[in-house]
C-alpha cells in the first residue's frame, strides 16, 4: 500500500504539473495533434445532395478580363452583376462574394447595376469590415445585400483554426461572413436564427471543421469560364473569391497547405451548416484523463516486473488513447487534449521505470547480503536475474517444500580436547566445512547454518528445484566419498580423520530472514525451520544407533522415485526418533549401485 500511495502521489504531481503547462510549453504540441486529427477527418456527409461551389477569381480569369474588357483588377462591378444574374437564373441558393464593396467603384453606373442585380436576386452576401472600432459598411447601392465580416483568428503559430461566428461592436451584432451565408441559406430572420442557434453563435472561438477525405467539400470553377456558361449551380451555395497568388488572401491551415480566404469561408460555412465543429471535452475531463493515464502508466512500469509486459502494457495504453482520441474527434467531433495526457504518460512511465530500477537495486543489494553467504555465486546470479520477486517473499517469510541435510562429526568432543584450538579451527574450516560446503553448492543447495561441528544444508531453497531430494542424497553420498578419500591421506599422515554422519529428510518448512537489527547493529540470518528440519537432525543422530553413515526418511525415499534404482538403499526398522511420538521408517543409503 505504501508503494501504491507513493506512485499515486508521483503520478498526481506529474499530471498537475503538465496540466498547468498546457497553455504555454505544451500548446505547440497540442496544435500538432489537433492538426493531425483534422487531416485524418472525413466529410460528415450528412446531406449528399448538398453542394458548395467556389467560383475562383484566378489568374486565368484576370488575364481574360484584361484582354476582353481592357480592365485590370479590381474589375468593373457590372461584371459581378452579370454573374449574379446568371447564378440567380440557374437557381443558386446563396451567392456569397468574399469581396469588399465598401467604397464606390470607378463608375457609378457599375455600382447601380450591381445593386440592381442584388435586389433582383435577394440571395447575395458580401463582405464589410470594422477596423479599430470604425465600421466600413457596404455601399448604399447594396442596401439589399446581406453583409458579413470576413475576420479570421490566427493562432500563435500563424495558422487559421478558429473563427468567431458573431461580433459585438458599439452595442450592435455583426455576423461573420460564414454565419451570414448560413443564415441566408436557412432563410431565417435574424431573431429566429439567433433563438435557434444562440449557443453556437455565442462561441468566441469556433473550430473550423477542415477535412479533405474522401474529397474536398466544394467544387471549383474559374470565374471567366462561368461567365461563359460553364457549370451547373442549381441548389448550390456559391462563394466567389480571389484565389490568384497575387491576391494575397491566403492562410496556413491544419491541412498543411495555404488556403485561399474564400476556401476557408467555405469550410467555415459547412462547419456551421453540418454543426460538425470539434467540441472540447472540458478541462475537468482532460484533467481526469491526464491523471488516470499517468497513474496507469506509472503502475505498469512499476508493478509489471517482466520488462516486455510493462512495455507492452504501456504501448497498448498509449495506442488505445491515441486511437480513441482520433476516433472520437473524427466521428463524433469530440476534442480532448492529447499533448498533456501523452506527455504525462511518457513522463510517468519513465519515472516508474526509474523507481522500479532503484527499488530493484535496493532489493538486489538486500538479497545479495542475505544469500551470498549461504549459496554459490552462480545460484546468486540466477536468483537475482530470475526470481527477485520470490526472494522478496522469502525474506518476508513463506512456506516451501525442501530437503534438509544435517552433517555431524563423530567423536568431535574428544577431538576438540585433543587438538589445539588453532589447529582445530583450521581443520574445521579447510577440511570439513569447505568440503561439505563445496559439495552442497555443487548440488544447488544452501548452507543454512553451522551448529558447532554440525552443518545444516537445504535443497530446493531459495531456488526452486523439483529434484531437491535427489540432489540432497547425491550430496550426502559425495560428502561421505570425499571424507573416505581424505581418510587414507589422513591415516598416512597420522592425522585424526573426520568421520561424518548425515541425516536427510524432506518436507514443508518455513523460510525467512530472521533475527533482529537496530540500525547497522544486530544479527539476522536466512533460516529454515519446522518439523521437517527437526526430523533431519534426529535422523543424523540415529546413525550411531544403526552404525550407518547416511539415513533418509520415508518422505525423501518417496521423492526419489525411479532414481532409487541407481542407489544402494536399505530399509531399516521403524523407530521413534527423539522428540517424536510416532514411529518413522528410515532408510540407510550405502552409496551408488555399480
Amino acid at each position: 500500500m505504501k508503494k501504491f500511495l507513493l506512485l499515486f502521489g508521483l503520478s498526481t504531481f506529474i499530471a498537475v504539473s503538465l496540466f498547468l503547462l498546457q497553455g504555454s510549453i505544451l500548446a505547440p504540441l497540442e496544435r500538432l495533434f489537433y492538426d493531425w486529427r483534422q487531416q485524418e477527418q472525413v466529410s460528415p456527409g450528412k446531406d449528399p445532395s448538398f453542394k458548395i461551389a467556389i467560383i475562383e477569381i484566378d489568374q486565368e480569369s484576370k488575364d481574360k478580363v484584361l484582354r476582353h474588357y481592357k480592365k485590370s483588377w479590381p474589375w468593373p462591378r457590372r461584371i459581378h452583376a452579370r454573374l449574379i444574374d446568371r447564378l440567380t437564373k440557374e437557381g443558386a441558393d446563396v451567392i456569397a462574394f468574399d469581396l469588399l464593396f465598401v467604397t464606390p467603384g470607378q463608375d457609378p453606373e457599375d455600382d447601380r447595376m450591381l445593386g440592381e442585380a442584388v435586389r433582383r436576386s435577394k440571395r447575395v452576401v458580401a463582405d464589410y469590415y470594422i477596423d479599430k472600432g470604425v465600421l466600413y459598411p457596404l455601399i448604399p447601392e447594396l442596401s439589399a445585400c446581406a453583409g458579413g465580416l470576413p475576420n479570421v483568428n490566427l493562432d500563435d503559430d500563424g495558422k487559421l483554426r478558429f473563427f468567431q461566428p458573431v461580433f459585438k461592436a458599439e452595442g450592435k451584432t455583426h455576423y461573420h461572413f460564414a454565419t451570414r451565408i448560413w443564415q441566408k441559406y436557412l432563410g431565417l430572420p435574424e431573431e429566429k436564427f439567433e433563438d435557434k442557434f444562440g449557443s453556437v453563435l455565442k462561441e468566441p472561438k469556433l473550430p473550423v471543421h477542415f477535412h479533405q477525405k474522401p474529397t474536398l467539400p466544394y467544387e471549383s470553377h474559374s470565374y471567366w469560364r462561368v461567365l461563359n456558361g460553364e457549370g451547373d449551380f442549381k441548389g448550390k451555395v456559391v462563394l466567389i473569391g480571389d484565389t490568384s497568388m497575387g491576391g494575397h488572401d491566403y492562410f496556413p491551415t491544419p491541412l498543411n497547405r495555404q488556403m485561399a480566404g474564400v476556401q476557408v469561408m467555405a469550410y467555415a460555412f459547412k462547419t456551421l451548416k453540418d454543426m460538425s465543429y470539434p467540441r472540447p471535452v472540458g478541462s475537468g475531463t482532460d484533467a481526469f484523463l491526464t491523471f488516470s493515464l499517468a497513474l496507469l502508466s506509472i503502475l505498469a512500469a512499476s508493478y509489471l516486473r517482466v520488462q516486455w509486459a510493462g512495455i507492452s502494457a504501456f504501448l497498448a495504453l498509449t495506442g488505445s488513447f491515441w486511437l480513441a482520441s482520433s476516433h472520437l474527434f473524427g466521428k463524433y467531433h469530440i476534442w480532448n487534449n492529447m499533448a498533456v495526457p501523452l506527455t504525462a504518460m511518457i513522463s510517468s512511465y519513465v519515472v516508474g521505470i526509474a523507481y522500479r530500477y532503484l527499488g530493484e537495486e535496493r532489493e538486489r543489494k538486500r538479497i545479495l547480503s542475505v544469500f551470498q553467504r549461504y549459496i554459490s555465486p552462480d545460484v546468486v546470479k540466477i536468483l537475482l536475474s530470475q526470481h527477485t520477486g520470490d526472494l522478496g517473499r522469502f525474506v518476508e517469510g513463506m512456506e516451501r517444500e525442501v530437503t534438509v541435510l544435517f552433517t555431524d562429526i563423530r567423536g568431535f568432543t574428544g577431538m576438540s580436547e585433543r587438538l589445539k584450538p588453532k589447529e582445530l579451527v583450521a581443520r574445521l574450516n579447510e577440511e570439513y566445512f569447505r568440503t561439505v560446503g563445496e559439495i552442497v553448492w555443487k548440488h544447488k543447495g544452501t548452507i543454512d547454518k553451522y551448529i558447532g561441528d554440525a552443518v545444516m544444508a537445504v535443497f530446493g531453497s531459495p531456488l526452486p528445484d523439483p529434484d531437491h531430494a535427489q540432489e540432497a542424497v547425491l550430496a550426502a553420498i559425495e560428502i561421505e566419498e570425499a571424507f573416505d578419500a581424505k581418510g587414507k591421506a589422513w591415516e598416512e599422515a597420522r592425522v585424526e580423520p573426520f568421520r561424518v554422519g548425515i541425516g536427510v529428510n524432506s518436507g514443508v518448512v518455513i523460510v525467512g530472514d530472521v533475527g533482529f537489527s537496530v540500525g547497522t547493529f544486530g544479527r539476522k540470518e536466512f533460516a529454515h525451520f519446522g518439523d521437517a528440519v527437526n526430523l533431519a537432525s534426529r535422523l543424523e543422530g540415529l546413525n550411531k544407533q544403526y552404525g550407518t553413515k547416511i539415513l533418509i526418511s520415508q518422505k525423501t525415499y518417496d521423492l526419489l522415485g525411479d532414481f532409487r534404482k541407481t542407489l544402494d538403499i536399505e530399509e531399516l526398522e521403524s523407530t521413534v526418533a527423539r522428540g517424536k511420538t510416532e514411529a518413522v521408517t528410515v532408510y540407510a543409503v550405502r552409496g551408488r549401485r555399480t
